[in-house]
């Protein structure tokens, strides 16, 4: 089994986040991110996937939503507060992905999470 490395990150940017992370590295504290796109969902069988293209203002970020999280509501233009996710990297570009213990919250753009 691939071991996994773990980090406890409290309130950061996300797309910093991503640049100081390699491959495989669990977050585990909140990132706090603006939506700026999100995609269809896509199924196959025994998953559902949702990519949302998160950022800080500076960067932009894909994070991938498995099963499970891609039914709750997520809409461009607001603000998430996201844990637990997976750095992963795919053609030498970096993204977040969800695992069984990721937690996220959407709120209006102007709210406080």
């Amino acid at each position: 089994m691939e071991r996994m490395t773990h980090y406890l990150v409290a309130y950061q940017s996300v797309c910093l986040i991503c640049g100081r992370l390699s491959y495989r590295k669990v977050i585990m504290g909140i990132i706090l991110c603006d939506i700026f796109q999100v995609s269809a969902i896509r199924e196959g069988p025994g998953w559902k996937r949702r990519d949302v293209v998160v950022g800080d203002g500076h960067q932009r970020v894909i994070c991938k939503l498995w099963n499970e999280h891609v039914e709750k509501p997520v809409t461009e233009g607001y603000r998430c507060r996201i844990s637990n996710v997976l750095v992963d990297e795919w053609n030498h570009t970096k993204s977040l992905t969800s695992t069984d213990e990721t937690d996220y919250t959407v709120s209006n753009l102007f709210a406080y999470l």
